[in-house]
């Protein structure tokens, strides 16, 4: 029986982000404000047909699988890269002390957000994505100089997503306290921790691993562009 997180967008949008989910039940995307994510039962040319028939010309699309894959003639793919999918399989969160900076950020705080994000790149932020719940960040003055906040819900597990810091703050400790107050509060859930990362960002997969988050196994992210073109 396959691991939900073996497919772990797929488990996401038929568990914990059903309510942002479309589709049927091969092919599930999310609403599109909120994350480009789209996977499949099965990544079949069946299946890819009906995502563009579902999407618009030059629609784009995250997919995470378990390895390379054939993308099919109506689709660009315009990433493909590894990524490590960590862990936290502890059952106590890691020890730290609450900084009285760290504020919960409120759909007031989107721009900033999307300013941030925007510069430092920790992968696609929308204008919805905060729906996805529970950003946290560090301000300084009123400017927004790092946070993380959480994505995809598979079954049991909660990813971590969106860690960013400001070019000009790190180095300060601000991306170990997001982490670890975000392992705090999903374990608090009864829920496990993941997360995702490029396999060539060495120095976040060290910090992950000083927490205590764990590899658990190599995949891929593909982005891939519908290039079907609109009736006339």
């Amino acid at each position: 029986m396959e691991h939900p997180l073996d497919n772990p967008i797929w488990m996401a949008l038929q568990s914990g982000n059903k309510n942002i989910a479309y589709g049927n039940t091969q092919v599930k995307f999310m609403q599109r404000d909120v994350g480009l994510f789209a996977a499949m039962d099965v990544y079949s040319e069946s299946n890819f047909k009906y995502l563009q028939e579902q999407s618009s010309p030059e629609d784009s699309f995250i997919l995470f699988t378990p390895g390379k894959m054939q993308v099919p003639t109506g689709w660009k793919t315009l990433v493909e890269k590894a990524i490590t999918q960590m862990v936290y399989p502890h059952s106590a969160p890691p020890l730290w002390e609450v900084d009285k900076n760290l504020v919960a950020l409120k759909e007031t705080d989107v721009p900033a957000m999307l300013n941030l994000t925007q510069r430092t790149k920790p992968g696609p932020f929308l204008s919805g994505t905060i729906q996805l719940g529970s950003y946290f960040g560090f301000f300084e003055e009123s400017k927004l100089i790092a946070m993380a906040g959480q994505r995809l819900k598979p079954g049991m597990y909660t990813e971590i997503s969106a860690v960013c810091t400001d070019a000009g703050y790190t180095g300060k400790g601000l991306a170990k306290k997001l982490v670890m107050h975000q392992v705090s509060q999903i374990l608090a859930e009864s829920r496990i921790p993941i997360l995702h990362l490029n396999s060539e960002n060495s120095p976040a997969y060290n910090l992950y691993a000083k927490i205590g988050f764990q590899t658990r196994r190599e995949m891929v992210v593909y982005v891939i562009q519908n290039t079907k073109l609109a009736l006339q």
